[in-house]
């Protein structure tokens, strides 16, 4: 797993800057969909475990999370986030007493699902 925290543009720019993501693993060839999403959890709530078709480029809005990634618990304040490979199981809960929001970008192949749930995933 890869997290970040957001870097202002200049930042961005200069060689071996956090915000630039490592080369993405487990991409097929073709076109692919995209999906930007901003979630509100309440507090103690979490996603099923889930893996993604396509890469996923979360980052955290507000609150105090746990993204369970491949089995290894990682601990996310508010600005910063996670870049999570295709076919990686991962989840996230909010830990903090207050309600907690979190933006995603997701690609998937096209007429793919964006996700597998935990009940679908081998044991």
């Amino acid at each position: 797993v890869w997290t970040m925290l957001l870097e202002t543009d200049n930042d961005v720019r200069r060689p071996g800057a956090a915000a630039v993501s490592p080369p993405m693993r487990g991409l097929i060839p073709g076109p692919y969909e995209a999906r930007l999403a901003v979630s509100t959890f309440q507090a103690g709530a979490a996603t099923d475990l889930r893996q993604r078709t396509g890469p996923e480029l979360a980052y955290t809005l507000s609150g105090d999370w746990e993204l369970e990634y491949d089995g290894v618990s990682f601990t996310l304040k508010a600005h910063q986030g996670y870049f999570a490979d295709p076919g990686v199981p991962h989840r996230l809960r909010n830990v903090g007493a207050s309600p907690a929001r979190v933006l995603s970008a997701q690609l998937a192949p096209a007429g793919q699902p964006f996700e597998t749930r935990s009940a679908d995933l081998p044991r």
